[in-house]
């Protein structure tokens, strides 16, 4: 993240209405983004929907890959394992 203030959507993968349901969740910023980090951002984005099984790669990947400066399809597939098991794990803590 080159800039502290830049809108999120200057961010890879952070397109309007990304921005717009994390700011719903208090994350504003990149520097919040990043202070969050992406798995916790997705834990608290799904419980705002109120369902468990949002899109993986719209919302875990993209914000990963978005702290990194790229495309979510760059991530590896191992990568994206390792997101996606961290996440239910910490989904499971909160139901």
């Amino acid at each position: 993240m080159k800039r502290k203030n830049q809108p999120l959507q200057q961010l890879p993968n952070i397109g309007e209405k990304l921005a717009t349901e994390l700011a719903g969740i208090g994350i504003r910023t990149p520097q919040q983004l990043s202070k969050v980090g992406s798995v916790d951002c997705y834990v608290r984005l799904s419980l705002a929907h109120g369902a468990r099984h949002l899109p993986h790669c719209y919302y875990l990947f993209s914000l990963q890959a978005a702290l990194e400066g790229r495309h979510w399809r760059h991530l590896a597939p191992e990568e994206k394992q390792r997101l996606i098991d961290e996440a239910r794990r910490r989904l499971r803590r909160v139901a």
